[in-house]
């Protein structure tokens, strides 16, 4: 890559004549006519204008991509289109790879005219002759506020007539491009001999046009379109830089199906946008990587990837894939995902990839007749799985390509229609040095996270389950300490106050609330049913004196959430969140209205001595993880009544002989509770059949 400098003339006839053309990768010229009049302004001033960018084409007939021709010299704002080049010959070419901008507003200026969106009348550019730009003299007041020393304007004819005729003095740039244009005999023709301005200014708008070296450029013989590509990624400065997903989408909008014009840009950015409408923010790259992913590529931006096939098949899949992220986004809103606790969006690409490809977009957490419907469960915790342990893990740090291509090729195997296949995704990464693999020793660590580190793994554990909504994806949370810092001595080694079992997420407003009472009013001014939603025990000691027990008891209840969440079923802590899920369930059912008084014995039975003289236990279902309701002694008429319900199954009357029958008498009634049930509708239906019982009798 080597630097050259050009004339403005030499440039511009090149242009004339069809020798520099654009390619598709360019962006459409979107300068106004006031950047226009700066770029002349900064010309005549000397300022420098930054380097051009050349590509220099031997054989433009074996380049594969589309090319442009420049705009018509007279610009219609808002109408004017670049014409694609399309008469190939085996002559040697001149692409602009940066520098469109400014080479379009020299060809407008000069060859041609400026015709704004809501304007009828061609305008041209004049420059003023009478002295330095003053304030007042612009018809915009943004010019006069500048460091523009000239005057220079886009106007109709008829306009510049009119001020000629009142005595001012302006000279249509055009005229002084002319090869015949000479300042001297201007100024004598026009009786400027004692204008001074006058005089310098023509005699360096002339220069200009005859100077050959005042532009810059680096030229490029390099063959390879794709580094070709990467150089203009690196040293794009005009304006605001681009990225390659913005360079490759000029691509796609060519290549798309049939010559449709329509905007690849405007597409991908209106992805972008219904993106943040759900609370989180990614960008054009993530979404042509998204792209590329779910049709089965590698996700590299690279110009092969985006061949015409390629390019063609967006077109025609555009919905579905535009669908198919917003479900995805919708997913994660019922999960409670905040975009401070999505560390990672490439997770979202399988995600993205099985919705798509299954068609599930118009099934994910829809809503008929006012109750939401989610895809099945199955699918959901799944995806949930894979989510949350690709978040805890730091799965995409490094070796991503890698890792996102294993995991396509699993996905790619269409038997596996039914589910989501995070298990064969677990297990096919397990060698990794980054693997998914979730055990207690990794539940230890998360819990031992401190604040400043701390969102992703709260926001994890305050997600939603299918009995508990806590997190708004577009509601700003803060990380809030439940019991004080300010009462711990930061210096005496001990850091649970700042780990995970005294954190919480609270909504930023009744975070700074909560900061002007003590944590004894504030939990108290809590009714029970708001108590639930924020994962603390339900009467604990608020004195720094009873921290202990409180960071005891709620690690325990924390680690059963995460075990849960990441779906552990190996792990000791398995079966502990579901565990209290039920003990509240019918606590907030059966107690007040069932229940004399309840007893916790070892081995966490808890036993509830019912009205009706069943005794109802609460049983830890060691072989299962999950636990389970035992009711004994029940007559046939009530075993039969809870069958009838859909409540009994046969194993696990069995399972009740595991365990002392001091606590579980000999025939008693085993309800087991699997993962996916919802408590509170199985506990009322449990107690619900106790209602007709009791009225029988």
């Amino acid at each position: 890559m080597q630097i050259t400098n050009k004339g403005i003339r030499t440039v511009l006839k090149d242009i004339e004549n069809g020798y520099l053309i654009l390619p598709a990768l360019q962006r459409e010229f979107v300068w106004k006519r006031r950047d226009i009049e700066n770029l002349f302004d900064s010309l005549l001033q000397g300022f420098p204008i930054n380097t051009l960018m050349f590509w220099n084409v031997n054989d433009i007939k074996t380049e594969t991509m589309e090319f442009y021709r420049f705009l018509d010299a007279d610009y219609k704002e808002g109408a004017s289109t670049n014409q694609i080049y399309s008469v190939r010959d085996n002559d040697r070419k001149t692409i602009v790879i940066d520098g469109q901008q400014r080479l379009t507003s020299l060809w407008i200026a000069v060859y041609g005219s400026y015709t704004s969106e809501k304007g009828k009348n061609k305008m041209y550019l004049y420059l003023n002759l009478d002295g330095q730009l003053k304030n007042g003299d612009s018809e915009d007041d943004s010019i006069n506020s500048t460091d523009n020393y000239y005057n220079f304007r886009f106007m109709a004819e008829s306009k510049a007539d009119n001020l000629i005729a009142n005595g001012e003095h302006w000279i249509k740039v055009s005229d002084a491009y002319s090869q015949d244009f000479n300042p001297v005999n201007y100024i004598l023709e026009h009786h400027l001999n004692d204008n001074k301005f006058a005089q310098d200014t023509l005699q360096k708008l002339a220069d200009l046009f005859r100077n050959e070296t005042i532009l810059n450029a680096y030229e490029i013989t390099d063959e390879n379109l794709q580094h070709v590509l990467n150089v203009f990624v690196r040293t794009n400065s005009g304006g605001k830089p681009l990225t390659k997903g913005d360079l490759l989408l000029s691509m796609v909008t060519v290549n798309w199906a049939g010559g449709n014009r329509e905007n690849a840009r405007e597409y991908v950015q209106g992805i972008v946008n219904v993106v943040a409408d759900y609370g989180y923010k990614v960008d054009k790259d993530w979404v042509l990587s998204c792209i590329l992913y779910i049709l089965g590529k590698n996700i590299k931006l690279s110009v092969d990837n985006f061949d015409k096939a390629t390019s063609e098949r967006i077109y025609h899949e555009k919905e579905n894939i535009f669908k198919s992220i917003e479900a995805t986004c919708r997913l994660l809103n019922s999960y409670g995902m905040l975009e401070r606790g999505l560390t990672t969006k490439l997770a979202l690409l399988p995600i993205v990839y099985h919705i798509f490809n299954h068609n599930l977009a118009s099934k994910v957490c829809t809503f008929k007749k006012g109750q939401m419907e989610s895809i099945e469960s199955g699918i959901y915790v799944d995806m949930r799985t894979w989510l949350f342990r690709a978040i805890v893990k730091g799965f995409f740090t490094s070796g991503t390509n890698d890792k996102l291509t294993k995991i396509q090729k699993i996905q790619s195997d269409k038997s596996k229609v039914d589910y989501f296949p995070v298990t064969e995704i677990i297990s096919e990464v397990s060698s990794l040095s980054i693997n998914l693999n979730v055990n207690d020793e990794l539940i230890d660590e998360l819990m031992a996270t401190e604040k400043k580190n701390a969102f992703s793994v709260l926001n994890i554990i305050y997600s939603s389950s299918r009995d508990m909504s806590f997190l708004e994806a577009k509601t700003e949370y803060d990380i809030d300490h439940i019991h004080a810092q300010a009462q711990f001595d930061k210096n005496s080694g001990d850091n649970r106050y700042d780990t995970i079992a005294n954190l919480q997420l609270l909504n930023f407003r009744e975070n700074r609330s909560k900061n002007d009472t003590s944590l004894q009013e504030w939990w108290n001014g809590k009714s029970d049913g708001e108590k639930r939603n924020y994962l603390l025990p339900k009467t604990f000691n608020t004195q720094i004196a009873g921290f202990d027990d409180f960071f005891n008891g709620r690690s325990r209840w924390l680690k059963g959430i995460l075990a849960e969440k990441l779906d552990a079923k190996e792990s000791q802590y398995a079966g502990i969140y579901l565990e209290e899920r039920v003990l509240a369930a019918v606590y907030r059912e059966g107690r007040e209205k069932y229940c004399l008084s309840w007893t916790i014995h070892e081995d966490k039975v808890m036993q509830m001595p019912l009205k009706n003289g069943t005794l109802l236990n609460i049983v830890p279902n060691h072989n299962y993880a999950y636990p389970m309701l035992a009711l004994s002694p029940l007559t046939d008429d009530q075993r039969k009544a809870l069958e009838t319900e859909g409540l009994a199954k046969e194993s696990f009357f069995e399972m009740t002989n595991k365990w002392d029958n001091t606590l579980i008498h000999e025939g008693a009634f085993g309800i087991c509770f699997g993962k996916e049930d919802d408590m509170q509708a199985r506990v009322a239906k449990v107690f619900k059949t106790f209602d007709l019982l009791l009225e029988e009798e």
